[in-house]
């Protein structure tokens, strides 16, 4: 049987000794990555089974920490957690104050309804450039007018992109890309990995894709475009 593996993201102190007890009383194995920076190094080394949150780590990251957060957070099965200094207790989302049994017993159920029966995965994650490029985005190749949307995008990778849209899409739809930039127009097909609706958080909303089909003259475009010195480009 393969074992079973989750991450927990929490800064250490009072809180991440609770959750590691609680993950220990239910004979877990665990890694602890102290920021979501850090998290996404990790899950391209190891294979895990889940994720486990920690409120106020979530709360305190900057807005490029929680696009990680919520992207990975949609790869894996995800849970948050909360610990109550006053009370010296464990809360899961939104399930309040809770005893010791009651919030290891809510652990367990996660852990076995969630987390086992999901393959352990590791993520293939290129690294990544903040460049905004002009995108034609439709769910449509063929790109009708009434089903096509000009946008942007915030950041590039090899791989795929985040890019800016509050339209009617969801996680696995395929959709297409035309990016203005390109001498070459051929519809880049991709589809979507997560989605951060508009009004979620205080950050830019939009979906994460994963390109699955491209030319080998937009991947030389694209590979300038990454290792370029762009006004405004950052790593990330």
């Amino acid at each position: 049987m393969e074992s079973l593996k989750v991450l927990v993201v929490s800064r250490e102190g009072e809180a991440m000794d609770a959750y590691g007890l609680a993950l220990e009383q239910i004979g877990v194995n665990y890694d602890v990555a102290s920021s979501f920076r850090h998290l996404s190094s990790m899950v391209r080394k190891e294979a895990y089974n889940g994720m486990i949150v920690d409120m106020l780590t979530l709360v305190r990251a900057g807005k490029d920490e929680k696009r990680i957060a919520y992207e990975l957070m949609n790869f894996f099965p995800a849970t948050h957690v909360k610990w109550d200094t006053r009370h010296k207790s464990i809360s899961l989302s939104l399930l309040g104050q809770m005893s010791e049994t009651e919030s290891v017993a809510a652990l367990r159920t996660f852990i076995e309804e969630k987390c086992r029966p999901f393959r352990s995965r590791r993520l293939r994650m290129y690294p990544r450039k903040e460049l905004i490029l002009n995108i034609l985005l439709s769910p449509d190749p063929s790109f009708p007018e009434g089903l096509t949307e000009k946008t942007f995008t915030v950041n590039v990778s090899k791989g795929g992109c985040f890019l800016h849209t509050v339209g009617p899409l969801e996680n696995g739809q395929t959709v297409w890309l035309k990016i203005h930039e390109f001498s070459d127009q051929t519809p880049i097909k991709a589809v979507i990995c997560w989605k951060l609706a508009w009004g979620e958080q205080l950050t830019i909303p939009g979906i994460g894709v994963k390109v699955e089909e491209t030319t080998p003259m937009q991947m030389t475009e694209l590979s300038k475009l990454l290792q370029s010195k762009c006004p405004g480009a950052r790593e990330g």
